[in-house]
């Protein structure tokens, strides 16, 4: 288990990047999605995400944008 000292928290500004994600948020439902997040505590759950990291640079670097389909909350 990954142990994250509280300070290193604010020093990274995490809940201030949370708040600028979530200005990017379409439905109240992401913003409070978002601002739950909270900072990985196994190596075997960053793995993933950061493949998937990977894969929307990817994307993005290909001008391949994210399609922003109609949805419900």
């Amino acid at each position: 288990m990954i142990r994250i000292d509280k300070k290193t928290v604010e020093s990274l500004e995490f809940l201030l990047v949370l708040e600028k994600v979530a200005d990017n948020c379409i439905t109240s439902l992401g913003v409070q999605r978002v601002l739950k997040i909270t900072p990985f505590s196994k190596i075997e759950e960053i793995k993933p995400e950061l493949y998937k990291v990977k894969e929307f640079s990817a994307s993005l670097k290909g001008d391949n944008g994210i399609p922003n389909h109609s949805f419900e909350s």
